[in-house]
């Protein structure tokens, strides 16, 4: 199959739609991708790279083409024109810069914002091929995370650019169960138009410890307790600050908040502010060395906020943290919590209570190693079950032939 994913983060930006396209090269599919100029989570563009101009290059056997796009910067306003000049530049320059290409299946990268992937859906009609779109938040309720203040007809609007698209894509794919009503509450979406494609996690190949951040040396000096990923708003984190409080007379537990955010700099002066002391904010790692990093971890942990939406929504990193086979703690409810009690891999508690987070964090602390170790085994068993990367793609490459096989 000749296949072109749409979406507005690429290599190197660190997303899972990445490794998608590793694994459809690797069965035999030619991938085409068509991108922006990466800069998340930072908010500047990478270096190599400019604002302005289109460029063009390879990764592997998958071809990139990459169109001028503002980066994010950090704040609402640069947010909002970095989407729109996505929407925008893709939308305009797509018949221009795939001249030269004809494909049989129009892949859709849907994180927020959710109408970024309507031009993909128009360049698919137009080049008659088929359109799938793969939701990765539900839109327009993950507006809201970002604190604007809409109003009812904005709203309306958002809801109604959703639902056209719902209505001309092909084929719904979902990464969490939970998305499956929310996107049937649109008229005409039929049940049959969705289907269930969890997210996978590809494990990196083995990283020598030298090769490791110096501060991974703190891990064996103490219990810790790692969070790896965005930190943004949907995170939550500032419930790890008061869970942190609640930890400080147990002196060999650290929390380390591993990465970049627009929330970042706004939790360490917090934590500086209040007198927190077990918390660490080493910053971003390579891509290549975060499982090395996982699997030097005491415990794994995860927090989302209790707006509408998120609980719905299986974070991309929980599967990483099934895979790296060590305890997990959730704060946070829904879709996530479901996993993590199938799996048996972990603790949970309510968004909101700081006291259960930090209570479970003391009784895996108070466990043997051993019964640590076999608490993460059976989160890597179950990652290896239902979200393996062979999985993934079997049902992602039946769909894409299913659709393929009713063209009339």
């Amino acid at each position: 199959m000749k296949i072109l994913i749409w979406t507005q983060y690429f290599w190197p930006e660190e997303f899972p739609i990445n490794d998608v396209a590793g694994r459809l090269v690797k069965s035999g599919d030619k991938v085409t991708v068509l991108t922006g100029k990466p800069n998340y989570p930072a908010g500047q563009i990478f270096e190599g790279y400019r604002r302005f101009g289109f460029a063009r290059e390879h990764v592997g056997e998958v071809e990139i083409f990459r169109v001028p796009m503002v980066e994010r910067g950090r704040c609402t306003g640069m947010r909002i024109i970095n989407y729109l000049s996505f929407f925008l530049s893709s939308l305009t320059f797509c018949f221009w810069s795939l001249r030269r290409q004809r494909f049989d299946v129009v892949l859709a990268y849907g994180p927020s914002p959710l109408p970024n992937c309507l031009p993909a859906a128009i360049y698919a009609k137009v080049t008659n091929a088929k359109s799938f779109i793969w939701v990765q938040d539900l839109w327009p309720e993950s507006v809201r995370l970002s604190k604007l203040n809409l109003s009812p007809l904005i709203y309306s609007l958002l809801r109604f650019i959703s639902w056209v698209m719902f209505r001309v894509f092909d084929l719904i794919l979902v990464q969490s169960k939970g998305f499956v009503d929310s996107i049937l509450s649109y008229r005409g979406v039929r049940k049959e138009k969705v289907e269930y494609l969890p997210n996978s996690y590809e494990v990196t190949a083995p990283v020598e410890a030298d090769e490791l951040p110096d501060w991974v040396e703190e891990f064996r000096e103490c219990f810790s307790v790692v969070f790896a990923g965005n930190i943004g708003k949907a995170q939550n984190l500032p419930l790890f600050l008061d869970g942190a409080e609640r930890l400080k007379e147990f002196e060999n537990i650290r929390l380390f908040f591993v990465g970049e955010g627009s929330e970042r700099q706004k939790l360490m002066s917090e934590a500086a502010s209040r007198g927190i002391g077990n918390v660490a904010f080493p910053g971003r790692v390579a891509r290549e060395k975060i499982d090395a990093i996982l699997s030097e971890a005491d415990v794994l942990i995860l927090s989302l906020s209790d707006m509408e939406g998120v609980a719905e929504t299986i974070p991309s990193k929980l599967q990483g943290y099934l895979a790296a086979g060590k305890p997990v703690v959730l704060a946070g409810g829904g879709e996530s919590e479901k996993i993590i009690a199938a799996a048996g891999c972990g603790f949970t508690c309510p968004a909101t209570d700081a006291e259960k987070f930090a209570d479970s964090i003391k009784r895996l602390f108070a466990m043997s190693v051993e019964e640590r170790n076999r608490i993460g085994e059976q989160g890597r068993i179950y990652f290896q079950s239902e979200f393996s990367g062979e999985k993934q793609n079997e049902s992602l490459r039946s769909f894409f032939l299913e659709v393929l096989s009713s063209r009339s």
